[in-house]
């Protein structure tokens, strides 16, 4: 199984996280595949996208449609489903250029962690203030606007 030290991926991340059981609670804008399959020198390509996102765009406020479970029998997992917004699919289609998911179709959602895991009360709408380019270990992370 692939975890996290492995991936690629350009993530909003969210002001509020009491929903979430994750250590880094997001919602992935592009998964960009394994670090493996990169050359090192496109993590700076990737932060430059995720920098002109930052600075192009404001904070952002997603309403939460509901919770659904993801993922195959074996791992399954509980998320946040989230209504698009235009500026959402805008930031969505800069960085399509470096998706390598399986899923083509982008359903913006925030992970709550493994199936069962919602606890507490469903938050009515996730803000998010910062973008984030994880390699692996390693990280930036940029504030919006």
């Amino acid at each position: 199984m692939e975890t996290y030290k492995d991936s690629i991926m350009i993530a909003l991340l969210p002001i509020q996280t009491d929903w979430s059981t994750l250590e880094l609670p997001h919602v992935t804008l592009v998964y960009a595949g394994k670090v493996s399959d990169h050359k090192p020198g496109e993590f700076n390509e990737l932060a430059k996208d995720a920098g002109s996102l930052a600075m192009m765009n404001n904070r952002l406020s997603l309403d939460v449609l509901g919770i659904e479970k993801f993922g195959n029998e074996e791992e399954p997992v509980d998320v946040l489903t989230l209504r698009p917004k235009p500026e959402l699919m805008a930031m969505r289609r800069f960085v399509e250029g470096w998706n390598q998911s399986e899923h083509k179709t982008f359903r913006p959602h925030a992970t709550i962690g493994p199936h069962p895991s919602m606890i507490g009360t469903l938050p009515i709408r996730l803000v998010f203030d910062r973008i984030g380019v994880y390699w692996g270990e390693d990280s930036i992370v940029f504030r919006l606007g």
